[in-house]
């Protein structure tokens, strides 16, 4: 007599008794003995990828991870929840940015929700803030500090009165002067 083919649920408890032996946390073979597929498939739940609360993405395998329930729960309620909180939050906080910003342009929130035609789509930008086109302004420069530049003007004329002196004098003194220099005191 031929050997009855196994059904999916017969397939996918044996995948899932697998899985969860190479995680490292098996189920005790004869406990799974006692245990008909269904048994074992109830022990799990299918955790779905991250962001499937907030795009709606659809069941697609890929996006399923089967976790035994402890865990599953244990994920959700520590990563999952605080997740789908945050972005709703963060949904209403931009909902309410938006709303301020058409109002400041002088769009209301009546014409926020109303669909826009291709035609009004330029209603609802914001206006110009009133620069005029086509002039340009020089661009105003920081410019240095008044003390810095009269103190180099100092130390140049510093170097100048330096080089006049140099050329009058002779050699034997310039000497002096550099030894006076070197050593700090006068002989």
């Amino acid at each position: 007599m031929p050997r009855k083919s196994p059904s999916m649920t017969e397939k996918l408890a044996s995948v899932l008794l697998e899985l969860q032996h190479l995680r490292g946390d098996p189920i005790d073979r004869g406990h799974a003995k006692l245990m008909t597929a269904a048994e074992i498939c109830s022990l799990f739940q299918f955790d779905h990828a991250a962001g499937y609360a907030c795009d709606g993405k659809d069941n697609h395998p890929t996006g399923l991870t089967p976790l035994l329930i402890a865990e599953h729960r244990k994920k959700t309620a520590t990563s999952d929840v605080p997740a789908i909180a945050k972005g709703k939050r963060l949904s209403a906080a931009h909902a309410e940015f938006r709303e301020r910003m058409l109002a400041k342009a002088g769009n209301g929130a009546e014409e926020s929700s109303k669909k826009k035609s291709k035609k009004d789509k330029t209603a609802c930008c914001l206006r110009s803030r009133g620069f005029e086109k086509g002039k340009s302004r020089p661009i105003q420069s920081r410019g240095f500090a008044k003390h810095i530049v009269e103190r180099l003007k100092e130390i140049e004329g510093d170097i100048v009165k330096m080089r006049s002196v140099n050329k009058d004098m002779g050699s034997d003194t310039r000497r002096a002067l550099l030894d006076l220099g070197s050593t700090g005191t006068q002989e």
